[in-house]
């Protein structure tokens, strides 16, 4: 995990389209501290600064988020979904397989920052995390 500043350019240079750049570290990320901005695994991301759990990442043209647990029917009613995919023939990207159960892909909702922020205050209420 490193900062974005560790990299040239890193809203271009980190194999996100820049949108989905913006929409994580400058949108979704005002709702968390600046130390969550992160790069993992040379992708854009948010983390909990006190604990490193991921909270968001940006997969080339799409994000997934980590959700509480209460809001996954919110979510789901609003249109994320736990697969994406995308525009090479056979690629779909399944976020609850990969990540876990509480992963869904983002679509740009005005109710993404409130369920990022409620994720996060969930890891803070978590035994270990």
């Amino acid at each position: 995990m490193a900062p974005p500043g560790a990299f040239d350019q890193p809203y271009l240079s980190l194999g996100s389209h820049p949108d989905v750049v913006v929409k994580v570290w400058d949108q979704l990320g005002a709702v968390l501290p600046p130390a969550a901005r992160c790069v993992v695994l040379g992708r854009p991301a948010l983390s909990d600064p006190g604990c490193g759990v991921i909270l968001a990442l940006t997969l080339g043209t799409a994000y997934a988020l980590r959700l509480a647990e209460d809001d996954l029917g919110a979510a789901l009613t609003a249109g994320l979904r736990p697969s994406h995919t995308y525009n090479v023939p056979g690629s779909t990207l399944d976020a609850e397989a990969t990540f876990g159960p509480t992963w869904l892909f983002g679509r740009f909702d005005a109710n993404e920052p409130a369920w990022l922020a409620a994720a996060a205050r969930e890891l803070e209420r978590s035994p270990g995390a």
